[in-house]
């Protein structure tokens, strides 16, 4: 599984401050806020055992980025294609980590 605290990091670095569009400004601001800074407070079976944050930051990037989007502005297509990407990072073993299964005695 993919390490949603990095992966997020790098998609936040790729949207530009100060966007004309403002669904962009949004965009970073959301993740921003209500990820990136939530993260580091969170139970850790929210962040490894629970899809909480993936869900959150599908809810914004729907919101924000159309298909035409990603057509036609490069980094839309780039953040889209990590977002996607289940292998992303894949040789980096901070990126991905095997879920611990539980011993149930």
């Amino acid at each position: 599984m993919r390490n949603v605290a990095l992966v997020v990091r790098d998609l936040y670095e790729l949207i530009p401050d100060d966007s004309e569009e403002e669904r962009f400004n949004k965009l970073k601001h959301n993740i921003k806020k209500n990820i990136i800074d939530s993260i580091p407070y969170s139970d850790y079976n929210m962040i490894y055992k629970s899809s909480l944050f993936w869900k959150k930051l599908s809810a914004y990037v729907n919101d924000s980025i159309t298909q035409e989007d990603y057509k036609n502005i490069m980094w839309c297509k780039t953040f889209i294609d990590i977002f996607q990407d289940p292998y992303y990072k894949i040789n980096d073993t901070s990126y991905h980590y095997t879920p611990q299964i539980e011993n149930e005695s």
